[in-house]
């Protein structure tokens, strides 16, 4: 399980460099390299205090209805099982999916006063549910979309999981355009509220209240498998010449249009390197979905 661990933390490292070294000329600064490690392990890693927790008498995870929140619960215990903890010590409080009419994105939203009272206190987890938030995280970190079907048409023990986990068949490409929602969402923003990229982003984000809540870097990386470089039919067309101002600019192709409209597909076309959980979607495995139903045969 370590290594599982470490492999997991060495994929988004590669990633996120990946992603950042075209990102940072208007976003970032160059991160810090992390120096610290998981457990015992020498390698460099994510850090875990491991004794810290062990001697804790409970732990409290604060999340919202967010796939990302709700994956972190799984999340944690995974390592509640690495590390051999007591899984009756693990606390949740969990808020509301909404807030006087707009989603909880994340609790860091939320002030103080708005925290104290929309949580209904913390909640323990019951074996069933154990159970169920390691076979979620088999179904996410599996390279078979097979498992995660069979979670989503089973029964469930924690709604919110399973509808949030419900959301990851949204990010596999459509059968007739290829696109997977949140590209079908960029291509009509960028119609809509264009050609500034940042604004295109935002009006994306406002736009959308499901639980698949993600963050910039993911949009960057959706918006560059639409109109990069190694794309041979562009669907979209992205300025780098004003990045030193941080005011990047995206314009939808003709092919975009095509796409959009369901007249031609993106994947068909340019093919697909993508990854969906544990799952590698390239031109030989590629799944696709019609509305929400993983079509596998």
């Amino acid at each position: 399980m370590m290594a599982d661990l470490l492999a997991w933390y060495r994929m988004r490292k590669n990633y996120s460099d990946d992603l950042f070294s075209n990102y940072l000329a208007y976003a970032f600064d160059a991160p810090e390299p992390m120096t610290v490690s998981i457990g015992d392990e020498p390698e460099t890693g994510p850090h875990i205090d491991g004794e810290r927790l062990s001697e804790a008498s409970e732990v409290h995870l604060w999340v919202t209805q967010s796939l990302h929140d709700q994956l972190l619960i799984a999340l944690i215990v995974l390592l509640f099982d690495r590390f051999k903890f007591d899984h009756s010590k693990l606390r949740v409080v969990e808020f509301p999916e909404t807030h006087q009419k707009w989603p909880i994105r994340t609790v860091g939203e939320l002030n103080p006063e708005t925290i104290n009272r929309l949580n209904h206190g913390p909640r323990s987890l019951d074996p069933e549910q154990i159970e169920e938030l390691r076979k979620v995280w088999r179904a996410y970190t599996s390279n078979d979309p097979g498992l995660l079907i069979e979670y989503l048409a089973g029964s469930s023990s924690l709604p919110f999981l399973q509808r949030a986990m419900a959301e990851l068949v949204q990010r596999y490409p459509d059968v007739q355009t290829g696109l997977n929602r949140w590209d079908n969402a960029l291509l009509q923003q960028t119609i809509e509220n264009g050609p500034l990229l940042l604004r295109v982003f935002g009006y994306t984000w406002v736009f959308d209240d499901t639980p698949d809540i993600v963050g910039e870097s993911y949009l960057f990386d959706r918006i560059t498998k639409l109109g990069g470089t190694n794309v041979s039919s562009p669907l979209v067309s992205l300025s780098t010449s004003d990045l030193p101002r941080k005011r990047p600019i995206v314009e939808i192709t003709d092919f975009g249009k095509r796409v959009l409209a369901g007249e031609a597909n993106h994947v068909e076309e340019n093919g697909i390197d993508d990854w969906i959980g544990g799952v590698h979607l390239t031109p030989d495995t590629v799944v696709f979905r019609d509305r929400d139903r993983l079509l596998l045969s």
